[in-house]
């Protein structure tokens, strides 16, 4: 083998191993690249990209702008950067490298997938509608670029023609999994002898790929529990979150350090100013589990005229690691202020709600101390179970494990409660089972702890037209109602760890 051949032999080697998930490995092989034959683009490029899947987003981003100085136009690599740039909470600069992509392989189907499934990431559907249906004028039979464009139809509450979409997804390929899963749920129930249902099935047991298999049995465990099924629904969650395991490895352990290292760093903390007074006094944090009634709280909240509701912005988890490099919290600030959607100094209110945030709290209060926060909570067995019922393996990663779950609420009961002890003005509690069961109560004390007027819109939450990209797109579209109040109950044998593990959080019955 020459010297040449056997660089590329390693090459591969390299991205065989990012591609089979192991980053670390891949690392490695860059770097010994580097030293044997200099730093050329394509081994930056996929250094960077290995860098950003390790986490370590500021590393990658340094890696990538170097390849693109030799290679400014590079699509591939102006795609990589927009998929860093949304990493570290910049949707502003990943749109700017989406586009130049675009317009590098303006003919390229594929390169425009890819921007148009970077700029809805970004918020921006105008834009993304835009290219995906270039990307299907030049090549009708993409199932993704389908299932993308149905995807979008769905956030933003269109679930007829979004149905559509999928139906032609699947027409171009009766494998695309996610547009048979998608469907599937906005069908709802499916006789023994559907077509979809039998599709989902085959795919369930004969999928080629690990994702592929999980997201199949996730919908049909959704069919099952809509039916009332709540046994056969447990067996298919739990052979869903097996697979999505596989698929998503996480350093629970790490995290869990984290937890510990955050509470000790803020152990002292005190109230640097007043609520809704100086810097942040617009801002409005919604935190808590996922699954807790996030999505429907920033919902209610849209109604009001005086409110931007900016969904689930990631730009706070990104400064986490900036802060931890040193930056000043001046450049910390402007980060998470341009990160905010281009109107939002229209507004009195921007709401964030990543629910995560409960993590950074005493973070966002040091950047921001006239922000306030509104943590959302529900009986836990249902966050729980909530959470478990969904295919979260493009997000939350801990979510595949019941004990995990649990796990995870513990260490959010135990930093909540430490914010609300340090900042009790700043932070106000909105329980899910009143926000469904006396709208019109929660909604009052939202506005009063907001200094806002009330507005009747606020109590028709299904009635507001807006782009909603979270797992309860669905949901937020129907009248608020109570029938996922204790839903726990028919699945107690299944969350038997996370009963275990939650203990005396448990509230008592009736309480």
């Amino acid at each position: 083998m020459t010297t040449a051949q056997n660089i590329q032999f390693q090459f591969q080697q390299a991205r065989q191993a990012y591609a089979r998930g192991a980053w670390a490995e891949a690392l490695a092989a860059c770097d010994r690249l580097q030293r044997q034959v200099g730093r050329s683009e394509e081994v930056l490029n996929l250094r960077a990209m290995s860098l950003l899947a390790l986490d370590r987003g500021p590393e990658a981003a340094a890696t990538l702008r170097e390849a693109l100085k030799r290679k400014p136009n590079s699509a591939g690599m102006n795609l990589n950067a927009a998929r860093i740039d949304l990493a570290l909470g910049n949707p502003k600069g990943a749109k700017r490298h989406a586009m130049t992509a675009a317009r590098a392989a303006s003919n390229d189907a594929r390169v425009l997938y890819q921007a148009a499934l970077l700029c809805r990431q970004c918020g921006d559907y105008p834009t993304a509608l835009r290219l995906v249906d270039r990307c299907q004028a030049r090549e009708p039979g993409l199932s993704d670029a389908w299932y993308l464009k149905g995807s979008m139809l769905l956030d933003q509450g269109d679930a007829d023609n979004a149905a559509i979409q999928f139906e032609q997804a699947l027409a171009h390929n009766p494998a695309n999994a996610r547009a048979m899963a998608d469907l599937a749920r906005l069908r709802g129930e499916l006789d023994k002898d559907d077509r979809l249902m039998v599709m989902l099935e085959g795919m369930a047991t004969r999928g080629r790929e690990t994702w592929a298999r999980s997201c199949a049995l996730f919908a049909l465990a959704d069919l099952r529990a809509r039916a009332g099924d709540a046994e056969a629904a447990a067996a298919l969650y739990q052979r869903a979150n097996e697979l999505g395991n596989q698929v998503r490895p996480f350093n629970f352990d790490a995290w869990l350090r984290q937890q510990d290292e955050t509470l000790s760093a803020y152990m002292d903390l005190v109230p640097q100013g007043a609520p809704g007074h100086g810097n942040g006094a617009g801002l409005v944090f919604l935190v808590g589990m996922p699954r807790s009634g996030t999505s429907l709280c920033e919902q209610v909240l849209a109604g009001h005229p005086d409110v931007l509701a900016a969904g689930e912005l990631h730009a706070m988890a990104a400064i986490e690691t900036l802060a931890a490099r040193g930056n000043t919290d001046e450049s910390l600030r402007r980060h998470y202020i341009e990160a905010l959607p281009a109107d939002h100094g229209r507004y009195r209110l921007t709401t964030d709600k990543l629910p995560m945030n409960f993590e950074r709290v005493g973070l966002i209060h040091r950047l921001f101390p006239g922000a306030r926060f509104i943590h959302c909570t529900r009986h836990p067995l249902d966050v729980v179970l909530s959470c478990y019922q969904q295919d979260f393996q493009a997000g939350v990663k801990w979510a595949f494990s019941l004990d995990r779950i649990a796990q995870v609420y513990q260490a959010q009961d135990r930093l909540m409660k430490h914010w609300k002890e340090k900042l009790p003005e700043h932070i106000t509690e909105v329980r899910y089972e009143d926000l469904v069961g006396d709208l019109p109560a929660t909604a009052s004390a939202l506005t009063t702890f907001l200094g806002i007027e009330p507005d009747d819109a606020m109590l028709a939450p299904e009635a507001i037209d807006r782009t909603v990209q979270t797992a309860s797109r669905l949901q937020v579209r129907e009248a608020v109602h109570t029938r996922s109040v204790d839903k726990w109950r028919a699945y107690e044998d299944l969350l038997a760890p996370a009963i275990e593990r939650l203990g005396d959080l448990i509230p008592a019955p009736g309480k």
